[in-house]
């Protein structure tokens, strides 16, 4: 399935380097490097290294502001009951 910056609402809770990196139009190993140096949050899988997954809460700040405007927190975020 091909993810869609304007449909975060369909990703998954955790991304693989593979999809951030095909959300935000950078290498796989950007994406690792990014983890590594702690400027995305990210997990390591298992003991290979290079095997990452990235909450997509993560990912929006890194989504552009003009996609990011329709969902300042995410579209996944609780909306406080006076807003609803």
């Amino acid at each position: 399935m091909k993810l869609s910056l304007y449909e975060p609402q369909n990703w998954p809770e955790l991304l693989s380097a593979g999809q951030v990196a095909q959300l935000l139009h950078v290498a796989h190993t950007t994406v690792g490097r990014w983890c590594e140096e702690g400027t995305i949050e990210g997990m390591q899988i298992g003991r290979s290294r290079g095997i990452w997954r990235i909450p997509r809460e993560a990912v929006w700040p890194l989504v552009p502001p003009s996609i990011r405007g329709s969902w300042p927190d995410g579209p996944w975020k609780e909306q406080p009951e006076s807003e609803r």
